[in-house]
């Protein structure tokens, strides 16, 4: 199969050429922003770019017959493409799409986890407090982390520091950011009656997001760990920490503990990398069941 990338230089898609290289993945085609595009000869492409630039590819890909994997936002919201974290719902790739988008890199980390409890308790509300790596806002927001520049990509200094995701819509009170969030969760778990409320914060982490999650289920939650013991790719720890998390395929979470403040109710606390198990290995992965 021949593969092709367009934003193999950007941090999610370095992540991505180093997980299929690792995999033996060597017909793989490299397209920079300003080639002419010209898919033809590509069996599946990744788009590890912004969704402006996938809505001028998308088509122009799936015109020349080219299987896409979208990692942006661009087509997430349509009903007609699936959105899809293949521990959770591979299922919708058997009808063979011709675009599959991935989810935002908080959505992919915390499903992980949540979807196995969904399936067993069925989730009714969740509150989500995410605290979110320099990474998320590409190269140049990291070195403004790492360098401890003047903020352009930033509202703020993020060294030592943190601010709102970015800054909420003046209708709703809540960003972008946390909009995706919301919406996405519900489109993967195939549930349009969770009620979720979300607060977004960069902090000044490296590449690993975390996140305290509050989470009423309908049914009672009687033994949680029990059922998350053994899912793969998510492993307990007594204090997940993003330092832990850095570079990692796995995702962690901390001590489950009920709340006592309201019935069928627990707290979890999860961390994971954003580029990796955020987006990256997510878009390996639906590869890999497209290829077999």
């Amino acid at each position: 199969m021949k593969i092709g990338i367009v934003g193999a230089t950007g941090l999610v898609g370095e992540e991505l050429v180093k997980l299929l290289k690792e995999d033996n993945y060597s017909d793989i085609t490299f397209f920079k922003r300003s080639d002419t595009f010209d898919f033809s000869n590509i069996d599946l492409l990744f788009l590890c770019t912004p969704s402006t630039v996938s809505k001028k590819l998308v088509p122009l890909a799936i015109k020349s017959r080219t299987k896409v994997i979208d990692l942006s936002s661009a087509y997430r919201n349509d009903p007609q493409v699936p959105l899809v974290l293949p521990a959770v719902n591979k299922s919708l790739l058997e009808k063979n799409p011709p675009l599959i988008t991935c989810p935002n890199c908080i959505v992919a980390i915390l499903l992980m986890v949540l979807a196995p409890l969904h399936k067993k308790y069925h989730i009714k509300k969740m509150q989500i407090t995410t605290y979110q790596a320099a990474s998320g806002a590409g190269k140049e927001g990291l070195k403004e982390l790492l360098e401890n520049k003047e903020p352009l990509v930033f509202p703020h200094p993020l060294a030592n520091n943190l601010f709102l995701h970015e800054s909420p819509k003046l209708e709703t009170g809540y960003s972008e950011e946390e909009e995706k969030i919301i919406f996405e969760t519900k489109k993967i778990l195939n549930d349009s009656t969770i009620k979720i409320n979300v607060r977004s914060v960069r902090v000044s982490t490296i590449r690993a997001h975390s996140m305290a999650v509050n989470v009423t289920f309908k049914k009672n939650p009687s033994d949680p760990a029990l059922i998350l013991e053994g899912i793969k790719g998510i492993f307990f720890h007594p204090s997940p920490n993003p330092k832990l998390a850095e570079g990692k395929k796995e995702i962690y979470y901390g001590p489950i503990r009920k709340d006592l403040s309201s019935a069928n109710t627990l707290d979890l606390w999860i961390v994971g990398d954003q580029l990796l198990r955020g987006a990256a290995l997510t878009a390996k992965e639906i590869a890999d069941i497209l290829i077999i």
